[in-house]
């Protein structure tokens, strides 16, 4: 600045000697003062001499100090006025400008700063810093590029690393933040910062960065809590934990740390702690629409989905702009059933995700899937794989849509995928198997021309379940129907009661070579069913299920029964009294037993997994119809007398005389259960016939 006086100075009109010394002394004084005393001096400077822009620039500043920015601006236009060519002048009136909001106009002073003197250091910081907040960041880094060739400094450093941090670009964060705490080693920002970059990047020297901080500040609870982020990313909860309840120890505001707290009580599976953080985040900000995002998150975990979708409906409410809360009720959502909603909410998660959400799709192409919407289910899972080609549940799922599409090769192919990033899942080795028996399966036998020709039948009742209760009508409906096929003829009617996956395995392959020469096959099966992340499942009697693991090595997949009955030569008919729900939760306030598992027991960890209420809608082949108890969405009742609506109403339209064809029967069975249950349970029925042929339940 005083070398700016100088040149100032030396242009001034030539005074006498004992005005130019007063002069110089009112200048001094004006320039090297503070507050009112450097504003008065700068007056009476100014009044001597009206185009002093010394004075002018030195009563801005005052004006500046004292936060009278438009006082401040007035001044600098005068001294600007005065003397065009002094990037000074601009600079301080871009900062002055910026104060009071008007940015367009600050970083037009700033650019012209910079024209008039392209080294000046400070005036790149500052355009730098206004272009940040403005969402100009690659321009913002360009300038802190600028100001490390002129003048690198840790600052410099710093405040372009956190833009790279910004931009997901944690590799050149890191970078810049080295570089930072090389020129100061022991600056705290530096060092937090880059502990939290490190940690993006699962780099363990994280931990050596948290540490010296809380060792430099051991009072500093932010310091705790990113410790505790670096150690939940490490699979570590408990240390974790100890670490958030420190950061609130020390600080029982920090709102974010309880929200973060609730996510690790969440995956522990204790949802009443989670519930407590959240509501005591709720305390500190009321109208968070990110705690009422993971409040709604915990509710859904816990299965309580109508409830989870309200409060994310509250989250939405409060904030428009709320991704998560669109993404968690589009999973709450799923899980209940309602795809089509669902499908809505994951358009609107993706709209408002800054960065392209591998879950979001892979969930809304679950969903796409469970909805019929093949083409649709695909596009989704390969965005999702793209963004993520280390995620499993993705080339499982899209696997999964390959096998419904009968394409056996590309299932083949995404069920490897997914055992190579994931090689101890045996849900995913048992549907690679199934595609590759279904690659190699030979054709079914030149159908039979009569209608009366071999008719074979399947029957399996699960109803003495040994760890999830009885079911008490499955057994007897399972006897039931199979009286009601003998009486209409059917030639071999095998019955088998409370199975184990190995003796279902068994008898679905024995049946399978039955079915061969057949012209009719179909298999009845009456107990529990489960579908899980788009696959369905019959249980068998020793299930024990605890985890998603569990699920495949104690319950057989609906596709084996197909399998089973593939071979028959005319007519192919798999019928599943089988939605009863949740057999796993706490059922004490059950008053009427059901058979579908709609959600599991809060405390287990297959809760927060994609499962469905009832059974997922399938796609046989031609000739094969697949005949729900209950829709997806709903569950089936057991029933209260001897035996469940479903199978009662099936049975009293299988006898009925004159017979009714097939597809007739089915549309009466789906109405009398519909009557029955006052509306609450609609059969369905999956899959097609040919329209040439009548098919009939008689001898």
């Amino acid at each position: 600045m005083k070398s700016f006086l100088f040149i100032l100075l030396s242009a001034t009109v030539q005074l006498s000697a004992s005005s130019t010394s007063f002069a110089q002394s009112l200048l001094d004084r004006c320039v090297n003062s503070s507050g009112d005393a450097a504003i008065a001096a700068c007056s009476q400077a100014i009044s001597r001499e009206q185009k002093n822009a010394a004075a002018y620039f030195a009563r801005g500043n005052a004006w500046y100090r004292k936060k009278e920015y438009t006082k401040a601006i007035s001044d600098y236009d005068q001294a600007i006025a005065i003397s065009p060519i002094d990037a000074s002048s601009f600079y301080n009136r871009g900062a002055a400008r910026s104060r009071i909001g008007q940015i367009d106009k600050a970083l037009a002073d700033i650019d012209e700063a910079i024209r008039l003197s392209p080294n000046f250091v400070d005036a790149y910081k500052l355009r730098a810093s206004l272009r940040a907040a403005e969402g100009e960041t690659d321009k913002a880094i360009a300038d802190y590029t600028e100001v490390i060739k002129l003048r690198p400094d840790a600052s410099a450093y710093s405040d372009r690393a956190t833009l790279f941090y910004s931009k997901f670009e944690f590799e050149r964060a890191r970078a810049d933040y080295d570089e930072a705490i090389r020129l100061e080693p022991d600056n705290i920002d530096s060092l937090f910062s880059r502990g939290k970059a490190k940690g993006e990047l699962n780099d363990d020297s994280a931990l050596q960065d948290f540490d010296k901080v809380i060792a430099l500040r051991p009072n500093e609870a932010s310091a705790f809590a990113a410790r505790g982020v670096f150690w939940a990313g490490k699979g570590e909860t408990n240390k974790a934990i100890v670490d958030f309840d420190k950061a609130l120890t020390l600080n029982p505001q920090y709102f974010a740390t309880y929200l973060v707290r609730s996510d690790l009580w969440i995956e522990k599976r204790e949802f009443e702690k989670a519930i407590a953080d959240i509501e005591q985040a709720l305390k500190i900000n009321s109208k968070s629409a990110e705690a009422y995002s993971s409040l709604g998150r915990v509710y859904a975990g816990k299965g309580e989905l109508a409830k989870s979708i309200e409060i994310l409906t509250k989250a939405i409410e409060l904030d428009p702009n709320s991704q998560d809360g669109y993404a968690f009720r589009g999973y709450a959502r799923a899980q209940s059933g309602d795809c089509e909603k669902a499908i809505l909410d994951f358009d609107q998660a993706l709209k408002l995700s800054s960065q392209k959400d591998s879950s979001a799709f892979n969930a809304r192409g679950y969903c796409w899937s469970k909805s019929g919407a093949f083409d649709k289910a695909i596009s989704d899972l390969s965005s999702a794989i793209s963004l993520d080609n280390q995620f499993a549940r993705a080339f499982e799922n899209r696997g999964t849509v390959w096998y419904s599409k009968a394409d056996y090769d590309k299932a083949i192919a995404d069920y490897r995928e997914a055992l190579r990033i994931e090689p101890g899942n045996s849900d995913v080795s048992e549907k690679l198997q199934l595609a590759i028996e279904k690659k190699v399966q030979p054709a079914a036998p030149k159908q039979n021309a009569f209608i009366d020709g071999k008719r074979v039948a399947l029957i399996i009742g699960n109803a003495e379940y040994q760890n999830i209760g009885v079911l008490p009508n499955a057994s007897r409906d399972a006897r039931l129907f199979a009286k009601a096929l003998r009486d209409v003829g059917f030639t071999d009617v095998s019955e088998s009661y409370n199975l184990t996956r190995e003796q279902m395995m068994k008898s679905l392959a024995n049946f399978s070579k039955l079915a061969y020469d057949a012209d009719w096959a179909a298999i009845y099966f009456a107990g529990h069913g489960v579908e899980i992340l788009n696959t369905n499942y019959l249980l068998a009697a020793d299930a024990k299920i605890s985890t998603e693991q569990d699920v495949s090595k104690q319950a057989v997949n609906l596709d084996y029964f197909l399998n089973a009955v593939e071979s028959a030569g005319r007519l192919r008919l798999v019928i599943l009294d089988a939605c009863r729900n949740n057999p796993f939760a706490d059922n004490a306030r059950t008053v009427t037993p059901t058979r579908g598992l709609g959600t599991t027991k809060p405390g287990t960890p297959l809760v927060g997994t994609m499962v469905g209420v009832g059974l997922g809608r399938v796609e046989p082949k031609p000739g094969t119809l697949v005949i729900y108890s209950a829709k997806n969405g709903q569950v089936a009742l057991d029933g209260e007398g001897e035996n469940s609506p479903f199978t009662k109403a099936l049975v009293k339209r299988i006898e009925q005389k004159p017979p009714i064809e097939v597809r007739r029967l089915f549309d009466f069975v789906r109405k009398d259960v519909f009557d029955e249950t006052k509306q609450a349970q609609q059969p369905f029925a999956y899959g097609s016939l040919e329209p040439t042929d009548d098919f009939y339940f008689s001898r």
